[in-house]
């Protein structure tokens, strides 16, 4: 005897909703912010370089920058000195926007400083 479970009654929905033209628009959209995710964890994301929420936040946005910056650039005709003035402005704001108090504790970490566990 064969026996069909909740999940299994889940799962059959899934798959049937799958097919419909409303998941093929939602999943289009989740591959990119997917693919921006990944970027912004190839550019350093995943650890942070300075201890405290602002400093972290400042690099979490400086490398947000550099990844909106590079796909501009590829996906662009505007001329190079344009794409690098905009980002020269968000840099000065994104800096202005952390409190002085932060970054005068000016502590990154050292990678020798960190334990991994093997």
């Amino acid at each position: 005897m064969i026996t069909v479970t909740e999940v299994t009654r889940a799962l059959q929905k899934l798959r049937r909703q799958q097919s419909t033209p409303e998941f093929r628009t939602l999943y289009r959209l989740r591959v990119i912010v997917e693919h921006r995710l990944a970027r912004l964890c190839q550019l350093g994301i995943r650890q942070a370089r300075y201890f405290g929420r602002a400093k972290t936040a400042f690099q979490l946005a400086i490398a947000a920058a550099v990844a909106n910056l590079t796909l501009a650039i590829a996906h662009s005709d505007w001329p190079l000195i344009v794409l690098l003035v905009h980002l020269s402005v968000l840099i000065v704001v994104l800096a202005l926007s952390v409190p002085r108090t932060e970054l005068a504790g000016h502590t990154p970490q050292s990678p020798s400083s960190c334990s991994r566990t093997l």
